[in-house]
């Protein structure tokens, strides 16, 4: 999976980076799911903090999980039968 980075915002030593651009699923998302080549998007936010050094000191990040899992397939989204 590649992503384009869509926003990014720094201050003093936090950068927050903006959810990446929707991507092909080309190898297996998480465990025991097989490739789709389905497109789909993962909505997130990432942020890290800078050491003085320059070096990732902390980095968190909260994607939406269950959004793409119901793109992938293994869930079922709104106005869709489970599969």
């Amino acid at each position: 999976m590649t992503a384009e980075i869509r926003d990014m915002v720094a201050v003093g030593g936090k950068v927050a980076i903006g959810p990446p651009t929707a991507t092909p699923a080309r190898g297996g998302f998480t465990l025991g799911m097989a490739a789709t080549g389905e497109t789909f998007a993962m909505n997130a936010i990432y942020l890290v903090r800078i050491s003085e050094q320059g070096h990732t000191a902390e980095h968190r990040d909260l994607a939406d999980s269950i959004v793409t899992m119901g793109q992938l397939g293994p869930l079922s989204t709104p106005g869709q039968a489970p599969a």
